[in-house]
């Protein structure tokens, strides 16, 4: 074999590779239950700040009018987890969001679960972390959310909290 067909075929290997990887990794957020059921927590719909949103590829499709009327951007931050959150042996998944307006920006935890009649994905109210929070880490454990923050003390010494969380039915409460 000559050395440029080695290296077309070497340079098609690595494009083939390359086009894979990228698929694999587009569908990285979607998660599949032991049935195959897909859950997409990047294109739900959530409840925060007394409105409802839309998420399209983990972005709200529209600028988002808060209580007080402003604009806000709400995105996911981060990356979604996945576990079971309500032991039905299926995957469900973990967001935080984050909801920006001219006075800051605030971080929720929120949950994507399975509508039982549609098998659809559905987002939970959000509950929020606070304002001027710093997420550092959410996962799954036991059935419930657990997010790690950072807040500023008066002093501004940084402390870090552990928020607990768990899904009844499709709604997301505070546990302990």
């Amino acid at each position: 074999m000559d050395m440029k067909k080695a290296l077309g075929i070497l340079l098609i290997l690595l494009i083939a590779g390359a086009v894979g990887y990228y698929f694999l990794n587009k569908s990285g957020n979607l998660k599949g239950g032991e049935t195959g059921e897909v859950i997409d927590p990047l294109n739900a719909v959530y409840k925060a700040e007394g409105g409802i949103f839309s998420m399209e590829n983990g972005t709200a499709k529209e600028k988002v009018n808060s209580m007080s009327g402003e604009a806000a951007e709400v995105k996911i931050f981060g990356q979604p987890v996945f576990g079971d959150l309500n032991q039905d042996g299926k995957e469900e998944a973990a967001v935080i969001i984050s909801y920006k307006n001219k006075k800051g920006e605030a971080f929720y935890a929120a949950a994507a679960v399975r509508d039982k009649n549609s098998q659809e994905t559905k987002g939970t109210n959000a509950l929020i972390l606070g304002e001027g929070v710093v997420p550092k880490k959410i996962l799954i454990e036991g059935g419930k959310i657990l997010v790690s923050y950072e807040v500023k003390t008066k002093e501004l010494t940084p402390v870090i909290i552990v928020g607990r969380f768990r899904v009844e039915e499709t709604e997301l409460r505070p546990s302990n």
